[in-house]
């Protein structure tokens, strides 16, 4: 029984986190980072000091299913280096800005940054229950069938 709760572990860490997101190849969007934009996100930068931003929506799709998000990125696509980010969070220009970020969100906005998305849109639902599913029934068949053939041997 031991065996089986880990392996049950094992498979609900390992689906959910290295095979659904390989499922179906993702949509990809690039995302205006504005002002209003960061001030809608829930999370804006990292333990690290990385220049990451956290929360997004995608437009158009406010339901998806947000599998990766890249660093801020200036214009010219390269990430926006740590000591910029850090100075628009840690000292920003008193603007008066309100919002969840306020003047971080505007000091930032104002260099011109976007980050790029990769997403499943909320119409894979069911496709994607399906392959899972798809996936434990044959895993299940599987599991039985070499089960059977040893109880047969004994």
């Amino acid at each position: 029984m031991a065996i089986t709760g880990v392996v049950f572990l094992v498979v609900q860490f390992t689906v959910p986190n290295l095979v659904r997101p390989h499922l179906m190849p993702p949509e990809e969007a690039t995302l205006a980072m504005t002002a209003q934009t960061i001030n809608r996100a829930r999370s804006l930068g990292s333990v690290t000091g990385a220049p990451v931003i956290g929360g997004l929506r995608v437009p158009g799709a406010p339901d998806a299913w947000i599998s990766e998000t890249s660093p801020l990125r200036t214009a010219d696509g390269r990430t926006l280096s740590e000591s910029a980010f850090n100075e628009c969070l840690d000292t920003p220009s008193k603007t008066g800005a309100g919002g969840t970020f306020g003047d971080t969100a505007v000091c930032l906005s104002a260099l011109d940054l976007h980050v790029d998305i990769e997403y499943q849109p909320s119409s894979r639902y069911w496709p994607f229950q399906m392959a899972e599913t798809g996936l434990y029934v044959v895993t299940g068949a599987l599991v039985t069938a070499i089960a059977l053939r040893r109880v047969r041997r004994a």
